[in-house]
């Protein structure tokens, strides 16, 4: 299996934050930067902070060029699973129901017996 078909979880990348470990998520693909951080031009505090998440967006911030894009593929270990959109997580996760079912009932019931008054 190639690094492009390794399908990496967010739950997987969020554990990799430490200096013994970097990686970022840029544009849905997966990179080891652990040993780049010793060479980014810019230090290594971006690269830390950005650790363990999604860093597309601080790449895009910096305006990196199309050389940096390019050579950043050196350090692809995979790809990104699909984020589920946020309706999806809270149909999927009984507790958040719970939490949103038990407030709304209750508003509902206040409402009636408050109209039959």
């Amino acid at each position: 299996m190639s690094a492009s078909q390794k399908i990496i979880s967010w739950s997987e990348l969020s554990k990799h934050n430490t200096m013994d470990s970097l990686w970022v998520a840029m544009d849905g693909k997966c990179y080891d930067v652990t040993e780049f951080i010793k060479e980014h031009p810019g230090g290594p505090k971006p690269i830390k902070y950005n650790s363990g998440k999604d860093a597309t967006e601080a790449f895009v911030k910096v305006k990196h060029s199309d050389d940096a894009k390019e050579w950043r593929e050196k350090f692809l270990i995979g790809t990104m699973e699909e984020k589920k959109c946020l309706a999806v997580r809270i149909l999927t996760n009984p507790l958040t129901l719970i939490g949103i079912a038990v407030p709304l009932t209750a508003i509902l019931v206040w409402r009636v017996y408050k109209s039959r008054q």
